[in-house]
C-alpha cells in the first residue's frame, strides 16, 4: 500500500477515518490549519493493550495462552513498533515539507504474523499456541457479538498480505525503524512490570492453526 492509492473504505470505521482526512487536508489547502497526515497500521508495544497485537498476544503468552488473532497468520503483515509512530508523529510535525501530505510511518521488515508471533512466544520463554479466528466461525459468532461483527469486517486485512511501503518518509526524513525483537523485548518487559492492560475478557473458542 502506498499514500497515492484512493480512499476507498470497504467497511463503516474507515468512512469517517477517510472523511476526516479530506476535511483536514482541505482545510490545510484553505490556509485555516497546518496538517500532516501519518499513518500506521497494525500497532504494538507499551500502553498499546487494545492493538491487534496487543494484550491478546503479549498477554497471553506471558500467560501461557493462546495468542487470539483473526485471519490467515501465514500471510505476510506489516507491524509498527508504537514509540517509533510517536517519534515520526513529531518529526511530521516538526517539518514544513511535511504539511498537506499524507505519510506512511516506517516499521521494521514485514513479516508473518505467525513469525511475529512465535518472535513473542520464544522471548516470553513459551511455547508458541495460536488460535485464529477464520470466516466460517467468525461469521458465526457474530450472529451473537458485535465484537466478532467487527472482526468480520475487518478480516480482509488479515487473510492475505498486508505490506506498507514507507518509502515516500524514508526519502524524505530517513528511516530507522526499531526491530521487531528489539520492540517485543521493551514491550514484553513493560507487561512483566506489571502494567495495567486492556485485556478482553472474552476468549473466542476458534481453533488452533
Amino acid at each position: 500500500m502506498t499514500e497515492d492509492m484512493p480512499a476507498r473504505p470497504v467497511e463503516p470505521t474507515g468512512v469517517p477515518h477517510a472523511k476526516g482526512v479530506e476535511l483536514a487536508l482541505n482545510a490545510h489547502a484553505q490556509g485555516r490549519v497546518k496538517v500532516a497526515v501519518g499513518r500506521s497500521f497494525n500497532y504494538f508495544g507499551p500502553h498499546a493493550g487494545r492493538s491487534y497485537a496487543g494484550d491478546l498476544i503479549f498477554n497471553n503468552a506471558l500467560t501461557a495462552e493462546p495468542a487470539l488473532v483473526i485471519g490467515n497468520v501465514d500471510k505476510r503483515h506489516t507491524y509498527t513498533y508504537v514509540d517509533d509512530f510517536a517519534n515520526e508523529l513529531i518529526t511530521l510535525a516538526e517539518r514544513e515539507e511535511a504539511l498537506g501530505e499524507i505519510w506512511h510511518v516506517p516499521s521494521a521488515e514485514t513479516i508473518s504474523t505467525r513469525q511475529f508471533i512465535e518472535m513473542v512466544y520464544t522471548e516470553a520463554g513459551q511455547e508458541t499456541k495460536i488460535r485464529a479466528g477464520t470466516r466460517i466461525p467468525l461469521t458465526f459468532m457474530s450472529l451473537f457479538d458485535s465484537k466478532m461483527k467487527f472482526a468480520l469486517r475487518v478480516l480482509y486485512q488479515f487473510d492475505r498480505p498486508f505490506i506498507v511501503d514507507h518509502s515516500k518518509y524514508k526519502k524524505a526524513f530517513g528511516a530507522n525503524p526499531t526491530p521487531h525483537l528489539e520492540g517485543v523485548q521493551h514491550t514484553l518487559g513493560w507487561y512483566r512490570e506489571g502494567k495495567e492492560t486492556a485485556q478482553s475478557r472474552l476468549v473466542p473458542k476458534w481453533p488452533a492453526r
